[in-house]
């Protein structure tokens, strides 16, 4: 494994493991109407975060929120969000 990687664990959240060890941050709870764009919102937002200069465990808790978002609607498309949407 790399340094630092982030496993998705469907509806429990994801796992980020690191060289101290791993932990599991939950899921945002929230309606599943279309899985389709929620591993891509979980990058997304983890990446974005990151970039913004927040830390791993914050930076994965944004994009469980885009994930949520994701899947909470019919169409990835319809789940655009804004940053002050996910602020940590």
């Amino acid at each position: 494994l790399a340094p630092r990687t982030i496993v998705t664990q469907g509806a429990d959240g994801a796992r980020i493991v690191t060289g101290e060890g791993e932990r599991l941050l939950p899921a945002v709870p929230g309606p599943v109407v279309d899985v389709n764009g929620a591993g891509d919102g979980l990058a997304g937002g983890t990446l974005a975060a990151l970039a913004r200069g927040l830390d791993l465990d914050s930076a994965v808790a944004v994009g469980l929120k885009v994930a949520a978002r994701a899947v909470a609607v019919a169409s990835a498309v319809d789940s655009t969000l804004r940053r002050e949407d996910v602020a940590p």
